[in-house]
């Protein structure tokens, strides 16, 4: 912050003959005032703490630079359950999200997520293998070794992507699912999602005006008898999360720490006639997260 206060205050400098010496003051008095905003806005790792009920204790920060937006991803560990939790800020199209990954048993990779959709207070309970999630010990001494780093920016330019698509398939009971999960954003109602085939069959966004020859309707089914098939809508209900993990060699002792962004969007089951292109066009689209079924359109 210096160093840049140094150059703009230089340049301002620079311009003073060509501005009078109230305008130099008026936007020097700009930038105290910037810097002093940006300073209250700033929370040390070690103090920022997840919104309350999300996590029990402190959170660490990972600041992430995604396409020129810079957030800060909270993340706290509960190694009593196996538990991390996160928080990520709505930025760039994605949406704001907390998710709680409870872990089997602190070095394995198999478990129970709750994504929450926090606009929409709906969360999704997701297979903690499918997602792409290190163990909860691997991303401990990730977050560790990130620290060390001297304001450590994680640089989500050229990281490894997994880009996870769900679908969501029912509507969940709190009461069957472990404490730690059962209490997560209890207000939220949560469903059940299934990782998507990679061969199936998604739809474009949009509405499309119909064909002046086009009688299709959910009772009347495809014309020339034809039979509908399933095909998927994609949702705005989207997130994601950035990944720092460390895997130490046995032998050496050695960590390598790669870094790996996440990206979750959720899609609606559709029954469509052959052909169709846009979920508009289709005979039905099933929003199970509505008190009853959504039509497409």
């Amino acid at each position: 912050m210096r160093i840049f206060c140094v150059v703009l205050v230089v340049c301002l400098a620079g311009a003073a003959s060509a501005k009078s010496l109230q305008e130099v003051e008026e936007l020097l008095q700009a930038l105290r005032e910037a810097i002093q905003t940006a300073d209250k806005e700033a929370v040390p790792a070690d103090k920022a703490a997840v919104p309350e009920g999300n996590a029990k204790g402190e959170a660490e920060v990972v600041k992430v630079n995604e396409k020129g937006v810079v957030f800060a991803e909270r993340i706290a560990f509960d190694d009593a359950n196996n538990c991390e939790t996160l928080h990520v800020p709505a930025h760039n199209e994605r949406a704001e999200v907390d998710i709680r990954h409870c872990f089997d048993d602190k070095k394995g990779s198999s478990g129970t997520s709750m994504y929450c959709i926090t606009q929409e207070s709906h969360c999704f309970l997701l297979p903690v293998a499918k997602e792409g999630e290190p163990g909860l010990q691997q991303q401990e001494e990730g977050i560790q070794e990130f620290e060390n780093q001297n304001n450590a920016v994680l640089d989500a330019n050229g990281i490894d992507v997994q880009d996870n698509k769900w679908v969501i398939t029912g509507v969940a009971d709190r009461s069957g699912l472990p404490e730690p999960l059962a209490t997560f954003n209890p207000d939220f109602k949560v469903f059940y999602a299934a990782k998507m085939d990679e061969d199936a069959v998604i739809l474009q966004e949009g509405a499309v005006v119909p064909e002046e020859n086009d009688k299709r309707s959910l009772f009347g089914g495809c014309s020339n008898g034809a039979i509908p098939q399933t095909m998927y809508a994609v949702t705005d209900r989207n997130g994601c999360e950035y990944l720092v993990f460390c895997d130490r060699h046995p032998v050496s002792g050695t960590a390598d720490c790669p870094r790996r962004h996440v990206t979750d969007t959720f899609f609606l089951t559709c029954l469509c006639c052959p052909g169709t292109t846009h979920h508009s066009q289709c005979l039905y689209c099933n929003d199970l997260t509505c008190n009853h079924g959504c039509p497409s359109g």
